[in-house]
């Protein structure tokens, strides 16, 4: 019954309950209408019921926008819409040369009533019949690609200038320098995206990258200064592809089952570069279910798409506690166990949506603590770096190369630095 009660009240099942008592009065309407018409033949004439028809159809959106008769979600455009401009309405509309009336033309044309389905039908014609979206990639096996990563960030990363390039990698040496410097070991964690993993399902490419990337050279670069502690995580996902998806159809991000053998890859790895006496080597318990990524929300289909995905459920109890963290940290996670020397020590993860994988895959449970910090934040850490910090985990995914902020030259931890 509990179960019952959170699924009606539950907005979504509130809203089809709310249009499916909406159409059933419609279907009423229509059919008490074509009953009177058999019955009554001769007052009520086939065009009438087709200007009828016509005519409801013209004021519905208006009707929609004014009383709400039908509820369902909005397009999440990640802008805001247009507001009605200021004014007296009934005087704007019908002043000649009126500003506001164009105004008005422009707010309607954001807010008519239906606006938001009559998108996504015409979304949905163009996916189920054409294969195309006007912000996604369709690829094969039903996998998404947004278009603005592969057709427009991927080519600038290649387009900067050279110097510029070279000079944040530079920048990671001087970070590592620094940290060694102060007995911290940095390690960079550099994640392919869903566009690389998967090139190969792809239907068409508008637009050419070179065979070695910025990415790939930035690779080959950590490969070359092993003095800087590099997860490899590209092998360790393509390892992983040839058994188990690494990513989603319909999302951006990675999924659980490349976020768990990539922390297991870098747990050992930190375990053998710590000296810490601990190792991963339990299996990833998989369990398959309906999902719905967000790359759907750029889709807007009438019927959204889903995909039978595959998460990870912790194979035991999660080991530490999740603190109130102060800014600019958004996770703080501290060990329960009492004997925290053998667990890895303190430690400062900079990322961005790629970790939250990591926070069902038992990552945080072997560090004694953990501060975790969004990297557009990255020039705020070195004053506040935490007091006792051993590890600082740099993850970067390859659109990071757009963003200079990662690679900052002035990254200078002051002498009295508290660690």
């Amino acid at each position: 019954m509990d179960s019952l009660n959170l699924l009606l009240s539950h907005p979504e099942t509130k809203m089809a309950i709310h249009d499916l008592v909406v159409l059933i009065i419609l279907v009423t309407f229509v059919v008490v209408f074509f009953y009177i018409k058999k019955n009554h033949h001769q007052s009520v004439s086939t065009k009438s019921i087709f200007i009828a028809i016509f005519l409801f159809l013209i004021i519905l959106p208006l009707l929609q926008q004014h009383f709400n008769i039908f509820q369902y979600k909005p397009l999440d455009e990640k802008r805001y819409r247009l507001t009605m401009p200021p004014g007296n309405m009934l005087t704007g509309l019908f002043q000649e040369n009126s500003q506001y009336a164009h105004d008005y033309e422009k707010y309607y044309n954001d807010n008519y009533g239906l606006r938001d389905n009559f998108i996504r039908l015409k979304n949905q014609i163009d996916y189920t019949f054409f294969k195309v979206s006007d912000e996604v990639l369709v690829g094969k096996n039903n996998f998404l690609f947004y278009k603005n990563v592969v057709e427009k960030e991927k080519i600038y990363i290649e387009q900067i200038e050279e110097q510029a390039f070279l000079t944040s990698q530079n920048s990671l040496l001087k970070i590592n320098s620094q940290l060694k410097s102060k007995d911290i070991l940095f390690v960079v964690l550099p994640i392919p995206m869903k566009d690389s993993l998967y090139s190969e399902l792809y239907i068409k490419r508008s637009t050419q990258i070179p065979s070695a990337t910025r990415f790939d050279r930035l690779l080959s670069f950590l490969q070359s200064h092993p003095e800087i502690k590099t997860i490899p995580a590209k092998e360790v996902l393509l390892e992983t592809k040839k058994n188990y998806p690494v990513f989603y159809k319909t999302d951006f991000h990675w999924n659980d089952i490349g976020a768990h053998f990539l922390s297991q890859e870098t747990i050992n790895l930190l375990a053998t570069w710590t000296n810490t006496k601990i190792n991963w080597d339990y299996p990833p318990n998989i369990k398959p279910r309906s999902f719905s990524g967000g790359q759907n929300d750029s889709l807007a289909l009438l019927i959204p798409k889903k995909e039978q995905a595959f998460f990870v459920e912790p194979n035991r109890h999660h080991q530490s506690t999740v603190l109130e963290p102060e800014p600019p940290f958004i996770y703080h996670f501290i060990s329960k166990q009492e004997n925290k020397s053998k667990l890895l020590p303190k430690t400062v993860f900079i990322g961005n949506s790629y970790l939250l994988a990591f926070l069902n895959t038992g990552f945080f449970d072997f560090f004694s603590e953990v501060l975790v910090i969004h990297n557009n934040n990255i020039e705020k850490l070195p004053p506040l770096l935490p007091k006792d910090t051993k590890i600082i985990i740099l993850q970067i995914i390859e659109i990071d190369l757009l963003k200079d902020y990662i690679f900052k030259t002035n990254f200078t931890l002051s002498s009295n630095a508290p660690i």
